[in-house]
């Protein structure tokens, strides 16, 4: 579950929270005056998260691979028909 809590309320139970975190898979967002300064998470969200960012920059990075021969104007172009191609199927 996910709520706010705010730093006076972190400071006074940080023990509590972390178990609810850790046992419960509660997320915490810590706020200071309104404004949104942290969040406390389960460690094995945390990871996941890492996981993914890191697999996104791989593809990314195996895309541009397999397309460095190809001219930028070639790639803008086929970029260009596939968001008509997408538009124009969207408005069905």
């Amino acid at each position: 579950m996910l709520k706010n809590v705010s730093t006076l309320e972190i400071r006074r139970n940080l023990g509590a929270i972390l178990n609810r975190v850790s046992l419960r898979d509660d997320q915490y967002i810590i706020e200071r005056k309104g404004e949104l300064l942290a969040a406390v998470v389960p460690v094995w969200q945390l990871k996941k998260w890492q996981d993914e960012k890191e697999m996104f920059f791989r593809m990314i990075d195996k895309t541009q691979q397999r397309n460095k021969e190809i001219p930028l104007s070639v790639i803008e172009k086929e970029i260009g028909e596939a968001i008509k191609s997408v538009r124009k199927d969207s408005k069905c």
